[in-house]
């Protein structure tokens, strides 16, 4: 199950599964970088009732309040990768059942509705409906992912990548291919400094071109760009580093 959004939890996820229950022998939630999503992985019982449970929900709405759409693909493989070769692998012949944190009893293959979390904890799906809120029952990590709140221009509201937070007061504005009101902000307020929400690099609008270093000088409330080949002639001695920034090649914002 693919892009289910972060609104829907785990308790949502398996009302709306609920047909299936007894069809449905485990299912885990992973994520990636998209924020506000994650997906869930479902291991039937058989191909047949996967087909029926694709045709039954492929297309359809979570629900008729909130957006979202359930949009499902099979898989043919799962890969586990560890960290270091033969770490923490099973022993040839012996594997320990995992018991649920919540009943304490173990969760043989014989189990069906076997949910694990982000944290990679696994419960009875039963039994984890009946945890009172969205966290782990033992590490009280969250269940699935939280909403992240989007970022947009304080001025127009626009929300993509060309984004720029002034570096002085906070102030969020787009980038000069768009509306240029992070230009504007620095044009009314000199405020030098803007940071690229997506890329992480520092532009100097009176330089007009990215810096190596920001610092904060003793004797001002401001952030200045370090020169490391004039460092000797500056009179005012610099302490308190407060931002490092690498760069990336000179290009417009």
């Amino acid at each position: 199950m693919l892009a289910v959004p972060a609104h829907l939890s785990t308790g949502d996820l398996l009302r709306f599964s609920a047909p299936f229950s007894t069809e449905i022998q485990k299912l885990k939630i992973i994520r990636d970088q998209t924020p506000n999503q994650y997906m869930v992985l479902f291991r039937f019982k058989n191909q047949e009732s996967a087909d029926r449970f694709y045709d039954h929900f492929n297309g359809v709405p979570f629900n008729s309040i909130e957006p979202g759409i359930c949009h499902l693909a099979y898989v043919a493989k799962v890969d586990a990768v560890e960290d270091i070769d033969g770490g923490g692998m099973a022993v040839d012949g012996l594997t320990e059942l995992p018991t649920c944190a919540f009943c304490l009893e173990r969760m043989d293959e014989a189990a069906n509705g076997v949910l694990t979390i982000l944290c990679n904890h696994s419960f009875h799906s039963a039994c984890l409906e009946q945890w009172g809120d969205s966290s782990c029952p033992v590490c009280r990590y969250f269940q699935t992912p939280q909403m992240a709140e989007e970022q947009a221009c304080f001025q127009c509201g626009m929300s993509s990548d060309d984004l720029w937070l002034c570096l002085i007061c906070g102030n969020i504005g787009c980038g000069r291919y768009s509306e240029k009101h992070a230009f504007v902000h620095f044009q009314e307020t000199q405020h030098t400094y803007a940071l690229n929400v997506k890329t992480r690099r520092v532009w100097d609008y009176v330089g007009d071109g990215y810096v190596h270093r920001l610092i904060q000088g003793s004797g001002a409330d401001k952030v200045v760009e370090y020169n490391h080949a004039g460092a000797g002639n500056i009179d005012e001695k610099m302490e308190s580093v407060t931002l490092e920034v690498g760069l990336g090649d000179l290009e417009d914002t």
